[in-house]
């Protein structure tokens, strides 16, 4: 899966995951191929981002890692400092910004869709 801004998106990718507006109703379903009409329609809509299956796109070295690979860079930066009880205040500090994050990633893009202002 990958997140991508809709004016990257190109005919024939096919949604990962649902899109739907600010009211949490479903514009249109996961699976649905995009067609050149169905992305202009959602641009009108003020859809700004969506997620499409498998990586489409080259970010030029920036990649989305998932949680997961995240959180286990944070525990290798960190583990030189474990027996330093105010460092792993930090680290758990970190881990919680870094989940709370990755829950608000996803909503934003899976409920709100961003409008255009």
């Amino acid at each position: 899966m990958q997140r991508i801004p809709l004016e990257k998106a190109g005919k024939g990718m096919t949604l990962a995951k649902p899109v739907v507006n600010d009211n949490g109703i479903t514009l249109v379903r996961e699976g649905t191929e995009l067609t050149h009409s169905l992305i202009e329609r959602l641009k009108s809509l003020g859809i700004q981002k969506i997620i499409v299956q498998g990586h489409p796109l080259e970010t030029d070295g920036e990649t989305e890692k998932p949680l997961s690979l995240l959180e286990k860079e944070l525990e290798d930066r960190f583990r030189p400092t474990q027996s330093n009880p105010l460092m792993q205040q930090l680290k758990e500090i970190f881990f919680n910004e870094l989940r709370r994050w990755a829950e608000e990633e996803d909503h934003q893009v899976e409920h709100t869709n961003e409008r255009t202002e």
